[in-house]
């Protein structure tokens, strides 16, 4: 019972831990989700605000630049040399196309190394092209794709921001690669996912931990109960002897005080009897014996003298166990015992008994018995 008691709540706690595990993640992963939302439109958010202010920067440059009174050409191609040493970050640069979809800045003159525009001469821009020209055209706004990143040489995703350049018919734009972005969020899932990994095995160490010791409980109930029986055992024992000793000079008692004494008063009767027989018949005229001392009388008496010692063993073993504990029960020995008392000794004794007997096992009745005869 203890050992089933212990691997239900073994069973219980595991199955508790498990759906804490099971909670713990899923609100961890509904947490990293959420925050990888925030950050992605966070860094979004400022990474468009921030090229806007670039291009729009830019803008103003070339601006100016049309203003003044040079020759519209020479004015084109000093606003050209600038804007192509105009560059922020390691791989932040403008880009400018003519109203026909032409590219204006050469790659060479930025200042930068591995520098590909998008050009729609060429397949791997052709498309990307298209769709600064067509957002261009439609007023401005930023354009999503994946282009070849001048520090690394790798295809990354990069977000654009064009605009018109109204008197000269440019389309001027610039773009951020958003890897550091992706990284980012990247590096909030494995948290995520590190955080999971840490609470599960934090979990399993606490199950492992209440387990163990919720063994060492069970274990020190289990001691604790043996001990506990051990003494009431030992205690029981100790009682069954003293009982089994107590009984043994109860017999010796009745036995010397009773039996013994009757058979010897019996024995000096009979003996006596005897002699008056032997000198009866020795004699050639028999002498004249009181009538309490005739040999008839002295027979008579010792003959019930066996009786009473008759009577007082049947009683002795009758104590021991009585004979209507085994053919009537428990509840007949108990009624004889009130009644043979009640005659016994001068006080009042009334049996009672109330509900219906319960009927003990066999072994049980003996104990019963001597423990009610007890003093």
């Amino acid at each position: 019972m203890k050992t089933k008691l212990i691997l239900a709540s073994t069973l219980c706690i595991a199955t508790a831990l498990g759906l804490v595990t099971l909670t713990v993640e899923h609100h961890t992963l509904k947490l990293a989700a959420q925050e990888r939302e925030r950050v992605q439109a966070m860094y979004t958010t400022s990474k468009e605000n921030e090229l806007k202010h670039y291009v729009n920067m830019a803008k103003t440059a070339i601006q100016k630049i049309a203003k003044s009174d040079q020759d519209e050409a020479k004015m084109q191609r000093q606003a050209l040399g600038v804007l192509s040493q105009m560059h922020f970050g390691n791989d932040g640069y403008f880009f400018i196309y003519d109203r026909l979809g032409n590219l204006l800045l050469d790659p060479s003159q930025m200042g930068l190394q591995g520098v590909d525009f998008c050009e729609p001469s060429q397949p791997a821009g052709e498309n990307q092209t298209k769709l600064l020209l067509q957002t261009a055209s439609q007023g401005g706004g930023i354009v999503r794709y994946l282009w070849q990143k001048p520090s690394s040489q790798v295809m990354a995703p990069k977000m654009s921001y064009v605009i018109p350049v109204g008197q000269w018919g440019w389309i001027l734009g610039a773009g951020m690669y958003l890897d550091d972005v992706e990284a980012t969020l990247r590096q909030i899932d494995q948290d995520a996912q590190q955080n999971i990994e840490d609470t599960q095995q934090s979990i399993f160490w606490i199950a492992a931990l209440s387990i163990v010791l919720m063994g060492l409980a069970g274990l020190a109930m289990n001691l604790s109960n043996h001990r506990v029986a051990s003494e009431k055992l030992q205690r029981l024992a100790r009682r069954l002897v003293r009982s089994q000793e107590d009984e043994r000079v109860r017999v010796a008692r009745e036995l010397h005080d009773g039996v013994v004494q009757v058979m010897v008063s019996s024995k000096f009767l009979l003996e006596a009897a005897q002699v008056q027989l032997q000198q009866a018949q020795q004699a050639p005229t028999p002498p004249t014996q009181p009538t309490g001392r005739s040999p008839h009388r002295l027979l008579e008496q010792g003959v019930n003298r066996l009786n009473d010692a008759l009577h007082e063993i049947h009683r002795v073993s009758h104590g021991l166990r009585p004979a209507l504990l085994d053919d009537l029960g428990l509840t007949a020995a108990l009624e004889l015992l009130v009644t043979q008392s009640r005659e016994q000794f001068p006080f009042a004794l009334q049996w009672s008994r109330q509900g219906q007997p319960v009927e003990l096992p066999t072994a049980h009745g003996p104990p019963c018995s001597v423990w009610c005869r007890k003093p």
